[in-house]
């Protein structure tokens, strides 16, 4: 005795699977007067620490100040950095690098706030030095001038 099934295939799964897109969603921050995509990193134990990819923006404030805007480059776009920067902050460039001193908001990972907290200052945090990688020269010269205009330091010097 022969048995024969009778089925009908499904006409979706004959074609060539073609997998989802990821969805890159771009965050627009009111306010901001100039956007660039960068890799935030911080100095813990002597060494450079990643601490993420993604957009930063500058929004100016008053009296020759700006915010200092990083989100991460995620479907949440979740804060890496955000501070407030004045003429006192220095910043320096090196290559394709932007350099700064500060006490970062939000705090770094729990692993290593017990080095970057000191018992003298009752467990406040301290500052921490951040370097921000843009892709080229040009990229960090330009977000470099962009930083010394809107907090009111002369570039002729």
């Amino acid at each position: 005795m022969t048995v024969c099934y009778l089925f009908k295939l499904n006409p979706l799964l004959d074609e060539e699977y073609i997998p989802p897109k990821p969805e890159v969603k771009d965050f627009k921050e009111d306010g901001s007067v100039f956007t660039t995509r960068c890799k935030l990193f911080y100095k813990a134990d002597n060494e450079w620490k990643e601490r993420g990819l993604g957009n930063l923006f500058i929004k100016p404030t008053t009296n020759d100040k700006f915010q200092l805007l990083i989100r991460a480059d995620t479907n949440l776009g979740n804060i890496l950095l955000n501070i407030l920067v004045t003429k006192d902050v220095p910043i320096k460039q090196q290559k394709n690098n932007l350099t700064l001193v500060c006490i970062p908001s939000p705090p770094l990972p729990s692993q290593a706030k017990s080095s970057l907290t000191n018992e003298e200052d009752n467990g406040q945090p301290k500052p921490v030095p951040m370097l921000i990688r843009v892709k080229t020269e040009e990229g960090a010269t330009e977000l470099l001038s962009q930083m010394d205009l809107h907090r009111g330091v002369s570039t002729n010097s």
